[in-house]
């Protein structure tokens, strides 16, 4: 299992939660899809 991608569905967006996860991220995507957001994440290296 490919554990450097996730996908994550959130009602709301915080930003101090959207900063946090750049920090630690390679690439963050986030697409709005009604009233939720879809964010994709590419983490940094592989989590244990």
């Amino acid at each position: 299992m490919d554990t450097t991608k996730s996908e994550i569905y959130l009602d709301d967006i915080d930003m101090k939660v959207i900063n946090l996860l750049k920090e630690h991220s390679k690439m963050l995507f986030i697409e709005p899809q009604g009233n939720r957001y879809k964010i994709k994440i590419e983490w940094n290296e592989q989590a244990e």
